[in-house]
């Protein structure tokens, strides 16, 4: 008996570092439909999640504003009046409440088929499942996906994770959460417990440098790769602009209201004499 497990794990072995498929690249798409040029009935899919299954519905919910107004709360509020805990707790509405757009309205679909073939489907994301902001982020994600169609949990009704003899990465709803940490070996971390043989390992991200770093580890590891860096929302990302941020953010605590980026970008034209970030730093002081 002994044996045959040892002649099957060193078979195992020699078809993994073997196999004439072993490859790693970085594909550059702005289609997420090209998923399906590489995917087969052994593959395991990773899409990250912001930037790449969705994105913010307005400027104000994006990451980079909140950075900004974190940034602007440090900057006008004395540190006696504890300026981070307004920060947490604006951080806490627009991640809960603020709803998200698919940034490909084909996606929910394209994961759909996916699991229905059976392909394991995962979200991946470097934030930490638990923040001074929200402690249970992977709630909070998994909301906003189901809210736009998008089921990853629906993963789990076929493929099993066990516990992960790891306590530096967490997952939950179907959704891996490095920590913070490096990628790569989140990854090799689930695949290490599923102990399953993958004919690659594909991973489609917004980030050019996230891919790299997985590329690298699965590399070490004799795992055939595939990245598809998705940039389909890089123009929104690169015309970032905080002022229709603030126009947002005044008109959501002032009257509940989530406006939109059109509607914030007309005030703009109509009113370019309003000295916004004088506007924002007084309602920050209000808000304290």
């Amino acid at each position: 008996m002994i044996n045959w497990m040892l002649t099957t794990l060193f078979c195992s072995i020699i078809l993994f570092s073997s196999c004439p498929h072993l490859h790693a690249e970085i594909i550059e798409t702005q289609n997420i439909a090209t998923v399906m040029d590489h995917v087969d009935a052994n593959s395991i899919v990773f899409f990250n999640v912001t930037g790449t299954l969705y994105k913010p519905s307005t400027t104000f919910a994006d990451r980079q504003w909140r950075d900004y107004f974190s940034e602007r709360v440090l900057l006008i509020v004395p540190e006696a009046n504890n300026p981070q805990n307004l920060i947490n707790r604006i951080k806490n509405t627009l991640v809960q409440e603020i709803p998200k757009k698919n940034v490909d309205e084909f996606t929910p679909i394209l994961i759909a088929n996916l699991q229905q073939a059976r392909v394991p489907v995962l979200g991946i994301t470097q934030k930490k499942v638990s923040t001074p902001y929200a402690n249970d982020f992977a709630q909070i994600t998994s909301n906003h996906l189901v809210s736009l169609g998008i089921y990853l949990e629906s993963t789990l009704a076929y493929f099993n994770i066990p516990h992960m003899d790891c306590d530096q990465y967490s997952f939950g709803h179907g959704i891996l959460f490095t920590e913070k940490k490096a990628a790569g070996n989140a990854i090799l971390a689930i695949l290490k417990n599923t102990q399953h043989l993958y004919s690659n390992v594909i991973v489609v991200d917004d980030s050019q440098n996230f891919l790299r770093i997985v590329e690298t580890t699965l590399a070490e590891n004799n795992i055939p790769f595939v990245g598809l860096r998705y940039g389909r929302d890089d123009a929104r990302k690169a015309n970032f602009n905080p002022i229709l941020g603030i126009i947002e953010f005044i008109a959501f605590i002032n009257e509940g209201k989530v406006m939109t980026d059109e509607e914030a970008t007309d005030i703009l034209i109509t009113h370019p004499e309003v000295d916004y970030e004088q506007l924002l730093n007084e309602l920050i002081l209000q808000l304290v």
